[in-house]
């Protein structure tokens, strides 16, 4: 299916015991795109991500992955990148960038083969494409929080994916450095023509660069171009706990509520 999106999820809803997460949400992500995935805590983001890589059956509608059900599609050679919100990552143990990046290739070759040159080759190109090709001989814990999210994005890179799936990578970061990841992510989407959802609560900063956004409250509410976006859209996900700038659009959102 070549035209087909590289995710199409399709009226997907799930429930936790008796609690509605998701309620038939719709999504599509094409290659070459970056899309933006918004809405509060608790809102769906993660269990979404989560759907789309199969590690959670919705109990209705479909997931599909380049035309095809996930478990073919991964079957077939398909892979995804995903950098989970929560990283259990032990950075006392010894080991280089390098190294860490280079432990993706094993879900390829297997955990008891050995890595070839080719694997290293690919893990050190998974590093340089992130800007970080100078940390492969440092110990992961003696670089920077912001070095340690390019290591972890570098290490998803190195599945050779065709989808890119970030759960808040850019969470605890100022804005500089998240203006700096942005550019980062729009080289990467362009330079490997894949496709990225990054889910942020940033959204000043995912209206400037995101080429669409979708906006989540176990319902969707919004999946368009940024430019699109509206305060009653805001109002829509976030209800009256709402106290957020939008740096693009024309009307600032700045509801204050008792």
């Amino acid at each position: 299916m070549p035209n087909s999106p590289l995710i199409d999820v399709s009226n997907v809803t799930l429930y936790r015991g008796s609690r509605l997460i998701l309620d038939s949400v719709s999504l599509q992500l094409r290659e070459k795109t970056l899309l933006g995935l918004i809405g509060p805590n608790g809102s769906g983001k993660t269990t979404l991500l989560r759907v789309i890589i199969d590690e959670i059956a919705p109990d209705s509608g479909t997931a599909l992955i380049g035309g095809m059900p996930i478990k073919k599609a991964f079957a077939s050679g398909f892979r995804i990148g995903y950098l989970p919100q929560r990283r259990e990552f032990d950075r006392k143990v010894p080991l280089t960038a390098l190294q860490t990046v280079l432990m993706a290739r094993f879900g390829e070759i297997g955990l008891l083969k050995r890595p070839t040159r080719e694997d290293r080759k690919i893990a050190l190109d998974s590093l340089e494409q992130v800007d970080g090709g100078y940390l492969k001989n440092r110990l992961i814990g003696e670089v920077s929080g912001g070095e340690m999210q390019r290591i972890l994005i570098a290490r998803a890179l190195a599945v050779r994916p065709k989808i890119l799936l970030l759960d808040e990578p850019d969470a605890g970061v100022d804005m500089e450095a998240s203006e700096h990841f942005m550019d980062l992510l729009a080289r990467i989407r362009d330079e490997m023509d894949i496709g990225i959802i990054l889910v942020s609560h940033d959204i000043g900063v995912i209206t400037r660069h995101a080429d669409y956004i979708a906006c989540i409250n176990r319902k969707l509410h919004f999946h368009d171009k940024p430019s699109a976006l509206a305060e009653g859209d805001i109002e829509k996900i976030y209800g009256n706990e709402c106290s957020l700038l939008i740096h693009n659009l024309p009307k600032r959102v700045l509801d204050t509520h008792d």
